[in-house]
């Protein structure tokens, strides 16, 4: 099949990582189509910018809207009982969550996810306009729309792919959090306190993906953490792999920031040499959850 002949539609296309994975689609070639509930600007306006059609509820009828899909990617904000999810069920439409659909659109680059409580969509942001003046052309996914690249994900010409890294749910059918499924070369976590109380029940369920992330990365792979949160702590304690942490080169960023309260301290664990973003991507860890559901129309 042709890429444009491959007809992908999203449900909940308005949100921020949902429409950024509909845009990287449309940037692809594919025909592109979706709906959603209740939305509201940056991201309708973006959408129709982009001549990506969509409508502003959901229904059965909208799988033959614009022609029946090839496949069906479905936002977290979609529950159980969404009429237009249950109906590509019933037809058995391939169907797959945004979050693997963001894997399988990079799986050949170098993905850095930046992950934690706080800070996710201003340091991935920062991160991809960094390796822009640097030259580097990065794809992202921000949860935001970024001031210095007006939106929220683009495929970028270079290797490396900054993803926000989601700690919510995936789907309705997939409980995981959504940057399990990103499979990083590098990856932060910048602070962690209780959130998503729906989700998790203490502080402990919520540190569990996170503690995940750092077991299942490659070998090979870089893990920064912040060292001076007390919640941060014990996410790289797996495997008996090593912590490194630079006290001059912090002690150095906190004369020039002037800050009293001093610096917050990173701390990379990483294996024997880290991933070079100009290198392919290294073989990763085997994941302990089970594969996907529904395979691949694209193979």
């Amino acid at each position: 099949m042709n890429v444009r002949d491959r007809h992908v539609h999203f449900l909940g296309i308005c949100g921020y990582a949902v429409s950024g994975a509909a845009l990287l689609a449309r940037q692809l070639g594919y025909t592109v189509t979706g709906s959603d509930e209740d939305a509201y600007p940056p991201t309708t306006d973006t959408l129709t910018a982009a001549g990506i059609p969509w409508t502003n509820a959901h229904s059965a009828d909208n799988l033959d809207r614009w022609g029946a899909p090839d496949l069906v990617v479905v936002g977290n904000q979609v529950r159980a009982g969404n009429v237009e999810w249950e109906e590509a069920r019933r037809r058995g439409l391939p169907t797959t969550s945004e979050a693997e659909f963001y894997g399988e659109l990079t799986a050949d680059r170098v993905r850095v996810a930046v992950c934690g409580t706080h800070g996710k969509s201003t340091t991935s942001s920062l991160l991809a306009h960094m390796l822009e003046v640097a030259g580097m052309s990065p794809g992202f996914r921000l949860g935001v729309t970024s001031r210095d690249f007006g939106v929220s994900a683009r495929l970028g010409e270079g290797p490396v792919f900054v993803i926000e890294g989601d700690e919510y749910t995936t789907a309705p059918w997939d409980p995981r959090p959504k940057f399990l499924h990103a499979h990083p070369e590098l990856a932060c976590v910048t602070r962690l306190e209780l959130d998503h109380p729906d989700v998790y029940e203490s502080f402990e369920a919520y540190r569990a993906p996170f503690r995940e992330l750092a077991a299942t990365m490659p070998a090979s792979g870089l893990l920064a953490l912040c060292a001076d949160d007390a919640g941060v702590a014990d996410v790289d304690h797996v495997g008996g792999l090593d912590v490194h942490a630079d006290p001059e080169a912090c002690e150095e960023h906190g004369r020039r920031e002037q800050d009293p309260g001093g610096p917050h301290r990173p701390r990379a664990r990483s294996g024997a040499s880290s991933p070079s973003p100009t290198a392919p991507a290294p073989p990763r860890s085997a994941s302990p959850w089970p594969a996907r559901r529904d395979p691949s129309p694209w193979s």
